[in-house]
């Protein structure tokens, strides 16, 4: 190992601070930041990734490389290389590697809606209709300035939604573009139009994660999508996305018309062994006019939290955008989404908000401009949406029991149901009650 060239691992990032002296570890499949990276592991892994061989990284490390610093750093490197953070071997064409952040509070992450254009009538959709959408999105130009400046700033990861993304003939384009980059890469489709050339494609892509969204078994789910046959053509696709390696993620919209058929989802999702997000029908866009069709909060807390501790969740990721609704495989309900503190959403026609409930189109005091006419950089820092509401929180969370696992559950759902950003995310007061908190690892 001392004499080979080491690099990153591709299941690894590091992002450097402004000053260049410290940085955070992340574990790119999980999202989860693994590490704070101290100044000499920052040194060591830079020289790592410049090309120096191990044995000889302790003396460019420190200008001072005494006996025991050596050790040391030897050390280090031996650890990051058994847990495999590092890895033998030249950066690949396709590697995370580091990023330096140049913005502050550091923007880890850019949620961009390609497109408000679909090709089905979902009941539940949330995306405001645009008139003459086509000719007023982003184009190719625009999204690859956007890209360009992202990784200028110390982005390293794109979420990317609609609308239905493949509905953009650019789309390939754009992709292969995001990881040239070196972008970690989330696409959220209906997956209806997704034919074999194209799963190539994205195989080649190596994405993080590709999620799409069934909302009941055959009948219920080409209800709601307002397309007969679109369960059909989402479970093909699914099947074909597994065999070729795509990570996937299910998002189940649990409501009355498929409460009954519930159990029979979490069978296939086990036999899959796909993660899954279970959420209800967020009131906004045409989820105004379906959202009868949620079930009681109670009994959707109740659900979710049976469903936990049933330990149906072995499979299944109950999670997303909400925290409350993710639990890992006996794991802690996930933290923050990110909303006002490293994310920033971007819409198809270039106005940039919150998250994709909590924009513009919302509500104009959650806007901070429009990418056509400032930069990122300059939206993210001084934007009016973003210093509104820079790290706002639940109201009740310093005298909640339950604060460190619910971390304020959805402020977008908040906002929603209860008209303030600062107000309970009920469905994560209903749930987190009846979790048994001493079996969730901290």
């Amino acid at each position: 190992m001392e004499s080979s060239l080491l690099r990153l691992s591709d299941n690894f990032v590091v992002i450097e601070d402004s000053l260049g002296e410290r940085g955070r570890l992340y574990h790119v499949p999980s999202l989860t930041q693994v590490n704070s990276v101290s100044p000499l592991m920052l040194k060591t892994i830079k020289l790592l990734m410049q090309g120096q061989r191990p044995k000889k990284v302790p003396v460019y490390a420190a200008q001072k490389c005494d006996i025991f610093l050596e050790t040391e750093i030897l050390d280090c490197i031996s650890d990051m290389f058994r847990v495999g953070i590092l890895v033998e071997g030249q950066p690949k064409e396709y590697c995370y590697g580091m990023r330096k952040s140049y913005t502050k509070p550091p923007l880890d992450m850019i949620s961009l809606e390609l497109t408000t254009r679909c090709n089905l009538k979902c009941i539940h959709c949330y995306v405001p209709p645009i008139a003459g959408a086509k000719s007023k999105e982003l184009s190719n130009e625009e999204i690859k300035r956007l890209i360009d400046d992202a990784v200028e700033l110390g982005v390293w990861r794109f979420s990317l939604t609609g609308g239905e993304i493949f509905l953009r003939d650019d789309i390939l384009d754009i992709l292969h573009y995001l990881r040239f980059k070196g972008m970690v890469i989330d696409i959220f489709t209906n997956a209806t139009l997704i034919d074999d050339a194209m799963i190539g494609e994205l195989a080649k892509l190596k994405l993080r994660q590709l999620a799409t969204t069934i909302t009941g078994l055959g009948p219920t789910h080409d209800r709601f999508q307002g397309t007969k046959g679109a369960y059909n053509k989402v479970c093909r696709t699914i099947a074909k996305l597994k065999e070729k390696g795509i990570a996937l993620r299910i998002n189940v919209i649990l409501h009355k018309s498929n409460r009954n058929e519930f159990y029979e989802l979490i069978q296939i999702i086990r036999r899959l062994g796909f993660s899954w997000r279970i959420s209800n029908i967020m009131s906004l866009g045409r989820g105004k006019e379906s959202n009868y069709l949620n079930l009681p909060e109670q009994q959707f807390a109740d659900m979710l939290a049976s469903a936990y501790e049933a330990k149906i969740t072995s499979n299944i990721v109950i999670q997303g955008r909400h925290p409350v609704e993710q639990i890992d495989n006996d794991g802690p309900i996930a933290p923050s989404c990110g909303v006002g503190s490293f994310r920033m959403f971007i819409s198809a026609v270039g106005e940039t908000g919150l998250c994709e409930v909590l924009s513009h189109s919302t509500n104009p005091k959650f806007g901070s401009g429009n990418i056509r006419d400032r930069s990122i950089k300059e939206i993210w820092e001084y934007g009016e949406g973003f210093n509104r509401y820079r790290n706002f929180q639940c109201n009740r969370i310093d005298r909640c029991q339950h604060a460190s696992l619910c971390r304020g559950g959805c402020r977008a759902r908040a906002y929603i149901e209860g008209g303030s950003v600062e107000e309970p995310d009920k469905i994560a007061c209903f749930v987190l009650p009846r979790i048994k908190h001493d079996s969730v690892p901290r």
